[in-house]
């Protein structure tokens, strides 16, 4: 039987995710500027349902620690929203677009730079069963050590 969070635990992870959301929905509205950034001149005056929409949109890897509530959070979110939660409204949409530049690009190839690939992990050289016991009794491994 699967585990449940308690009500209160799962309010607080919303409550965080919400904040987390706000913060980021705000700083996108300021790059975006124009209108979004009049509309929405503090973390605070960002719509929940427009935030959680953004926040569950954006991108990140998760490494950095202080993401963590946020994305439990938004998975918690993700599971009870009707898809169209997921879209952002018409009005929100139509100040959105913004002209891809390079420097878009270059901050997209910077973010993953740092990711290193981990090596394979070789599994250490077994002995084959024909071959002779390396305890040295000369007997074939098959009949000494293994069997």
């Amino acid at each position: 039987m699967p585990t449940r969070l308690p009500a209160a635990s799962l309010n607080r992870l919303f409550g965080l995710q919400l904040a987390v959301a706000r913060d980021e929905s705000h700083a996108v509205c300021r790059v975006v500027g124009g209108e979004l950034a009049r509309r929405y001149p503090t973390p605070e005056s960002v719509p929940e349902d427009l935030a959680r929409c953004i926040g569950s949109s954006l991108d990140g890897d998760g490494r950095e620690a202080d993401r963590v509530p946020f994305i439990l959070g938004s998975c918690c979110w993700l599971a009870q929203v009707e898809a169209e939660a997921l879209f952002p409204p018409a009005d929100f949409m139509q100040h959105w677009h913004v002209k891809w530049q390079r420097f878009h690009s270059e901050a997209m190839i910077k973010q993953h730079c740092g990711h290193k690939m981990q090596k394979p992990v070789r599994a250490p050289e077994r002995q084959g069963r024909n071959e002779r016991c390396k305890c040295g009794s000369g007997r074939k491994f098959k009949v000494c050590c293994a069997g």
